[in-house]
C-alpha cells in the first residue's frame, strides 16, 4: 500500500528460492512487477505462470494484463482470447 514494491519483490524472491515452481508466487511476482512499473519483467513472470499452469484461464488473463501494461496489445488480446477458450 505504500509503494514498497521492491521490498515486496525482494521478499518474494526468497520464497521463490524455496518454492520455485509455485505458480501463485509467480502470479504475485507478475502483479508486483506491473505495480513497480516493470512490465517487461512482469510478462516474463506471467509466462512462467502459464508454463506452470497451462490450462488455467486466470493465468492467461494475467498474461494479457502484463502484455497490456507493456504496451503489447496484440499479445494482450491473444492471451485474453486463449483465456476465453480455456474457460469453456
Amino acid at each position: 500500500g505504500e509503494g514498497q514494491f521492491q521490498q515486496a519483490l525482494d521478499t518474494l524472491a526468497k520464497a521463490l528460492e524455496t518454492l520455485p515452481n509455485e505458480h501463485s508466487l509467480w502470479r504475485l511476482r507478475a502483479e508486483l512487477l506491473v505495480a513497480a512499473k516493470k512490465p517487461t519483467d512482469a510478462v516474463t513472470a506471467a509466462l512462467k505462470v502459464r508454463e506452470l499452469n497451462p490450462s488455467d484461464p486466470i493465468s492467461e488473463l494475467l498474461l494479457g494484463y502484463c502484455y497490456e501494461a507493456a504496451g503489447d496489445l496484440a499479445n494482450a488480446n491473444a492471451a485474453r482470447d486463449r483465456a476465453k477458450r480455456l474457460a469453456r
